[in-house]
């Protein structure tokens, strides 16, 4: 099984996902992000595949929203606040 996320921060969400999914015995699971942020990390989780480490900033666009806003922007862009 591949889990596919936009982007892992303090992996949180991700634990608890991972262990609601192992629960279930799948005889495999590797994770894809397409962003990693590793300095936020909080729970040490594997990230199997990561398109992309980011520095430790906000990002918008590709799908990725501030507030259900700029989720349409064509790209991945940096939110300076």
């Amino acid at each position: 099984m591949l889990l596919l996320e936009d982007v892992i921060g303090t992996g949180l969400t991700l634990g608890t996902i991972l262990q609601h999914i192992e629960s279930f015995s799948p005889k495999s699971l590797k994770v894809l992000t397409l962003l990693d942020n590793p300095k936020k990390r909080r729970l040490n989780v594997t990230v199997h595949y990561s398109l992309f480490t980011m520095p430790d900033t906000f990002v918008v666009g590709y799908g990725l929203d501030y507030q259900e806003k700029y989720r349409n922007l064509p790209d991945i862009y940096e939110v300076n606040y």
